[in-house]
């Protein structure tokens, strides 16, 4: 019993390190303007854009991309970081996790609707 316990403990922590990726989706959402994303986070779906809060899971460093450059991505500014949402790169504010700017999968700006 005690293995199966440890188990899924292990099982358990190693799921909560994955646990933005999972939430954060990218599924076309019909009330979205092109320049937001949806995202499902905790089963509740909402189109974020530029300002918009996103939630606190994505100010956190573990979250955080670290090799912006390689994906063409411009340097996050100071107390930011990128995060990947689905196909989408959203810099954050890791203060306020507020959404700075959001990206493509290329590292090119989302068009302004």
């Amino acid at each position: 019993m005690m293995k199966k316990t440890l188990l899924a403990l292990v099982a358990g922590s190693l799921f909560g390190a994955a646990l933005p990726a999972a939430w954060a989706t990218n599924e076309p959402a019909s009330e979205c303007k092109s320049d937001q994303v949806s995202i499902t986070f905790l089963d509740h779906q909402k189109c974020y854009g530029e300002g918009d809060k996103a939630p606190d899971v994505n100010s956190r460093d573990e979250v955080a991309v670290k090799n912006w450059k390689q994906l063409n991505l411009p340097a996050p500014q100071e107390n930011a970081q990128w995060v990947k949402s689905g196909n989408h790169y959203l810099e954050i504010n890791r203060e306020n996790a507020t959404i700075l700017q959001l990206r493509d999968s290329h590292g090119k700006p989302l068009p302004k609707s």
